[in-house]
């Protein structure tokens, strides 16, 4: 194996310390360790939102063809995306355990995603909802939904998945995208503004937070209504 076929296996391991982040994740939930749950949930997804460039730049296909590290993210994605949103669902008490149904509709939406051949399509849309149940759950939290409110939220979801509305990738999708980048950062401050504050976070940062998931729900809308989701 020549030196640069080992520098790519690096962007590969880097991947693998998203299944690390999934581990503790359980483990944190497992301990009712609301900070540490969600601590290492979100680390998972800055690991899978910079996995992608380093494997770019580290040349993986062309140095490593024989290794499929879609196969591999794609694991990763449905631990942290799926699997672990769907066991603290009932590890942090957010659903009764007489609620195991509802709490398997992440778990088979996102099978059904992962699946789709279309699900991430070249020129940076998700097709149907995208696996952000990580997120569903995180601010299931901090609203203190009742289980209700938040079963209803998950079905809503669930079937979302299955209707094939392009839903704009942050930072890929080229429409609205002076609007949905920049305002996407702020977002991610006030998610980290929220975590400090746990395991109580102050209402109206809450709903200051969730301005970005409705304008992005409006921005997917009207992508998809001008047609510009099709080019």
């Amino acid at each position: 194996m020549d030196r640069y076929a080992r520098i790519a296996w690096l962007a590969h391991a880097y991947t693998g310390l998203g299944l690390v982040c999934g581990g503790l994740t359980l483990a944190a939930g497992a301990r009712a360790d609301v900070r540490g749950a969600f601590f290492w949930m979100f680390l998972a997804i800055i690991i899978d939102a910079t996995d992608g460039a380093l494997a770019r730049r580290l040349q993986v296909n062309e140095r490593l063809p024989h290794f499929d590290g879609t196969l591999l993210d794609n694991l990763v994605d449905y631990l942290n995306y799926a699997l672990c949103p769907a066991y603290l669902l009932f590890a942090l008490g957010l659903l009764p355990m007489g609620a195991l149904a509802v709490g398997a509709v992440p778990l088979v939406a996102s099978a059904y995603a992962f699946s789709h051949r279309d699900a991430k399509t070249p020129d940076g849309f998700f097709t149907g909802f995208p696996s952000y149940w990580n997120l569903v759950i995180f601010y299931g939290w901090c609203l203190s939904l009742s289980a209700g409110w938040l079963a209803a939220w998950l079905v809503l979801f669930g079937v979302l998945t299955f209707v094939p509305i392009r839903y704009p990738a942050p930072f890929k999708a080229r429409p609205l995208r002076h609007l949905t980048d920049p305002l996407c950062v702020v977002w991610v401050l006030s998610l980290v503004g929220l975590y400090l504050q746990l395991p109580t976070p102050s209402g109206w940062l809450v709903w200051v937070s969730l301005l970005y998931p409705a304008y992005y729900g409006a921005a997917t809308l009207w992508i998809a209504w001008t047609g510009q989701s099709s080019g």
